[in-house]
């Protein structure tokens, strides 16, 4: 793997955080390694970090995940949550992702900060980094839809973490 146990520590943290706040167990596929520098989806939750390691952690999904984890973690029965309130649930929740893996990483003795989470959703959304990127996409299954957790990196320090 790129990154040593970097896939394992994002399915544990996206595991604790929809267990404890979303109350649905994703079911994971396996991790990939990947080179791709963009992500597409209907909507794109991401945080950037920044210091012994700089990258990107991210979530992407369609409207119609972003809606049913919006309506779990909020404890609401309306069929389709208002805008705010799922833009608002998927910063919420890559926030906590990226917390959890920032508790993981500070294990191994690296440190970083993290920003505030950006939401980005429309239809066919494309996020394109302008440069070349590596690192790990662990893809989940929600009620049959797929929701995809990313971590990318683009040197400074991820060598911390190769085996």
């Amino acid at each position: 793997m790129i990154i040593k146990d970097m896939g394992a520590i994002m399915v544990e943290a996206v595991h604790d955080v929809f267990e404890t706040l979303i109350f649905i167990m994703p079911e994971e596929l396996p991790p990939e390694e990947t080179e791709e520098s963009r992500l597409a989806g209907e909507l794109i939750s991401s945080i950037h970090i920044q210091g012994d390691l700089n990258g990107i952690v991210s979530m992407s999904c369609s409207r119609k995940v972003a809606a049913t984890l919006t309506r779990n973690m909020l404890g609401i029965e309306d069929d389709q949550p208002a805008e705010g309130d799922i833009a608002d649930c998927a910063g919420e929740i890559v926030n906590i992702v990226t917390g959890n893996i920032k508790s993981k990483a500070l294990e191994k003795n690296i440190s970083f900060t993290l920003s505030i989470p950006t939401v980005v959703y429309g239809q066919e959304v494309v996020l394109c980094f302008p440069e070349e990127v590596r690192g790990v996409r662990v893809p989940f299954l929600v009620e049959g839809d797929e929701i995809v957790f990313s971590f990318f990196y683009k040197g400074g320090g991820a060598d911390l973490l190769e085996e």
